[in-house]
């Protein structure tokens, strides 16, 4: 096709001036040698999903697999049985040992790239590398390993590496925490996307319910209260999504990205809860209000429960000034809200109910 022919020409161009990048997905160790015979092979992250939820439910008696998320399963094994189960598990579903490179990955690595980035945890690139005589490759297997490593091509393994640099990224908390965590890794793969033709190799697609939590978390974390209506779009995305499947979860996960994209922005809830939950874990925040406490049991009375609350609905606008939050924290602001899209009207409605 004549638009396959231009992009391959583009990047034979970018290999030539050393402004060349690649991503390699799981899909291309699938293309390794076995070592010996055996049984065992690559799993793609249904079969991983699998791996998970038998474990998780070996009594049979689990949801069904139907919706089964590979990062959540995974979250669950390690909230459950703990971390070294669940990387057991990881080992089983990526025989490393029992394969060896290929022809295709020596040709894949003989190619001048710039840096070689990859998710997978097994070691064949690198062992790859270690053939190649023509270009030398730095292995980075951790954000330390990042300084003083520009002076050659690099492989740099993003995710973790076997048999033991960890952690091996695989459940949902990973994957939230990893922007913050490992922001040198996430900087040097966006620096390379920029400056580089920037390829991908053995990626099949991305699980869709990876995608579409994605897609909610945007409407939740960017979108907010500038338009809630996104949240319940993407969540119903999500949902219609699981049930239709590909191909035609395409167009759902479509339309809820673009709306996610479009919509007005604000951060003005996510900044709000962060802030709270930072004095909880930093500040002594005192009492709830004595007023405010349950006074719905016997001897309540006697410990001052419930005395002089204003119940907010007798009030006009159903709203009333009293104290809200415990006394240390009686002057702290969490919520400032950001005049853009509804959020503007909300803030107008509220700031309107307050001086009446």
């Amino acid at each position: 096709m004549p638009g396959s022919n231009t992009h391959i020409t583009q990047i034979a161009q970018a290999l030539v001036a050393k402004h060349a990048a690649v991503m390699v997905g799981a899909g291309f160790s699938r293309n390794a040698d076995k070592k010996y015979s055996t049984n065992r092979e690559f799993l793609d992250w249904k079969k991983l999903s699998d791996l998970f939820y038998d474990k998780l439910y070996e009594d049979g008696a689990g949801p069904g697999k139907l919706y089964a998320s590979s990062l959540g399963l995974a979250e669950q094994v390690e909230r459950l049985m703990g971390r070294p189960v669940l990387e057991e598990i990881l080992h089983q579903a990526v025989p490393d040992e029992d394969y060896i490179p290929s022809e295709l990955f020596r040709k894949l690595m003989e190619l001048p790239w710039r840096d070689v980035f990859t998710t997978n945890y097994d070691t064949l690139l690198e062992r790859t590398a270690d053939q190649i005589t023509k270009r030398r490759y730095n292995v980075v297997v951790c954000k330390e390993d990042l300084a003083g490593s520009n002076d050659a091509s690099r492989i740099v393994k993003l995710h973790g590496s076997f048999p033991s640099s960890r952690p091996f990224i695989i459940t949902e908390e990973d994957y939230r925490t990893y922007p913050e965590k490992f922001a040198p890794m996430v900087n040097t793969v966006q620096q390379a996307f920029l400056e580089n033709v920037f390829c991908m190799i053995g990626f099949s697609g991305e699980d869709p319910n990876f995608i579409a939590r994605r897609i909610v978390i945007c409407a939740a974390e960017d979108v907010g209260l500038a338009d809630p209506q996104a949240l319940i779009l993407a969540n119903a995305a999500a949902q219609a999504a699981h049930m239709v499947g590909f191909p035609e979860a395409r167009i759902i996960l479509s339309e809820a990205a673009c709306y996610v994209a479009l919509a007005p922005k604000s951060n003005s809830a996510y900044v709000a809860i962060d802030a709270a939950i930072s004095d909880v874990r930093h500040k002594d925040c005192g009492q709830v209000p004595d007023h405010l406490k349950d006074s719905h049991y016997s001897g309540a009375s006697k410990l001052g429960h419930g005395k002089a609350y204003k119940y907010a609905h007798n009030y006009p606008n159903g709203y009333v000034k009293q104290q809200y939050l415990p006394t240390p924290l009686v002057d702290a602001t969490y919520y400032k809200g950001i005049k853009r899209g509804t959020e503007e009207q909300l803030l107008h409605d509220w700031e309107k109910r307050c001086k009446n």
